[in-house]
């Protein structure tokens, strides 16, 4: 039984899982769009909230990851949850547009800390023991304590949304809170790998920001990959302010708003927990194409459920398909990154991503308040299904393993 919790015994992996379980816990995203409707906000304003959030971490991506690769990852983690906390407490406090806005700036700036570093931590602790090729392993099980956290708050915001007041909403973001102050505590137990701290004086930060961009144009393999990651971007940032309304619209009861979420999140860990294993039974290409295209998929039997029972269904799956794709384009991704700039190439990978992000949410929100949503589900498919026939068809199996 300790062998399948905790394959990794307690090593960096392990307390990383631990971390984003507990920063994960945000109860309140269940009820999240309806709130934020009840005090005057419109459609396209709740949208802005995470476009604003991927702007800031946008900006924030390069500059958080070279001073990762210059401070250390663990470090950088630590700054990740202390921004974090700090959004939260302004959610908490603040009200109206403007404390939100500040709200999602803060986050995003936190997010930008923890995107390259995390990864570059699990890697490098891999590394030094020579167990790199278990790297979609241990991003899975990483990722499956992040869906698990979800599990867990999904299944209570149901009980929110039996009652929406602001009282009760409010003690849901004090609860995020404190999780996210105690992952905080934990992150003092993480350090940094041997092999990352032996470099951590050699380059500048503007050479280590040099030294990814040429590995990005010298390496044709490495920029497949990342544009084939940024671009099917499944956009569930989006789905998770659209699907309240359309649940609403289409007759589901409440309690579904956070027991679907659950439900799709435990999908999720199960994806995440076995995401290598698909590779091994369908091989690279193939095992990218299908976590990278499912979701649209699904996006669209999504959209043209119509009834209650098929729209929680496809919704469940589409949650828990999200959960494929990380583990399996880290793994890839990092075989072709050097140790002493890891977070800083991660950072650019994620830059490219919170910018395709943060432009589709304008678009989203925009197609949801003037034309419904059913348009805008189809559009985020048919995106995700698009690049992954465009980037998939480029990247061959070959390219895909480096060879």
């Amino acid at each position: 039984m300790r062998r399948t919790l905790f394959p990794f015994g307690w090593s960096t992996p392990t307390k990383l899982a631990l971390v984003l379980f507990l920063s994960a816990l945000y109860v309140y995203l269940p009820v999240f769009t309806l709130y934020l409707q009840s005090n005057g906000l419109s459609l396209l304003q709740v949208n802005s909230l995470w476009g604003i959030l991927m702007a800031a971490l946008f900006l924030a991506e390069v500059p958080t990851g070279m001073l990762a690769d210059r401070i250390g990852r663990a470090r950088s983690v630590q700054l990740a949850l202390l921004f974090q906390l700090f959004g939260e407490l302004l959610f908490l406090f603040g009200d109206g547009y403007p404390a939100y806005v500040l709200a999602a700036v803060a986050g995003g700036i936190g997010f930008a800390f923890s995107s390259g570093a995390a990864e570059a931590l699990v890697y490098d602790w891999l590394l030094d023991r020579g167990r790199e090729d278990e790297m979609s392993r241990a991003m899975g099980y990483v990722n499956a304590a992040h869906r698990l956290a979800q599990l867990v708050a999904f299944s209570a915001g149901g009980w929110l949304a039996l009652g929406l007041t602001p009282e009760r909403f409010r003690l849901g973001i004090a609860f995020t809170a404190g999780m996210v102050g105690v992952a905080w505590l934990l992150t003092f137990s993480l350090a940094d790998g041997a092999k990352a701290k032996a470099n951590d004086d050699e380059p500048t930060s503007w050479q280590l920001l040099g030294d990814g961009l040429s590995l990005l144009r010298s390496n044709r393999i490495f920029l497949g990959l990342a544009l084939f990651s940024i671009f099917s971007l499944p956009l569930g940032d989006y789905l998770l302010t659209l699907y309240q309304p359309h649940f609403v619209a289409v007759g589901v009861p409440p309690v579904w708003l956070g027991l679907g979420m659950a439900l799709g999140s435990l999908v999720g860990v199960i994806a995440s927990s076995n995401a290598w294993r698909l590779e091994r039974w369908l091989g690279p290409r193939r095992a990218l194409w299908l976590a990278a295209g499912l979701p649209g998929l699904l996006y669209l039997l999504f959209a043209a459920g119509g009834l209650p029972v098929p729209t929680v269904v496809f919704f469940v799956l589409l949650v828990g398909s999200f959960s494929l794709k990380g583990p399996l384009f880290s793994e890839h991704l990092n075989r072709h990154i050097p140790s002493h700039n890891r977070a800083t190439l991660l950072s650019l990978i994620s830059m490219g991503t919170s910018l395709y992000d943060a432009s589709m949410g304008l678009v989203i929100g925009g197609v949801a308040d003037g034309f419904g949503l059913i348009p805008a589900f189809v559009l985020m498919g048919g995106l995700v299904l698009l690049a992954t026939l465009f980037f998939g068809w480029r990247t061959g199996g070959d390219r895909i393993q480096g060879n």
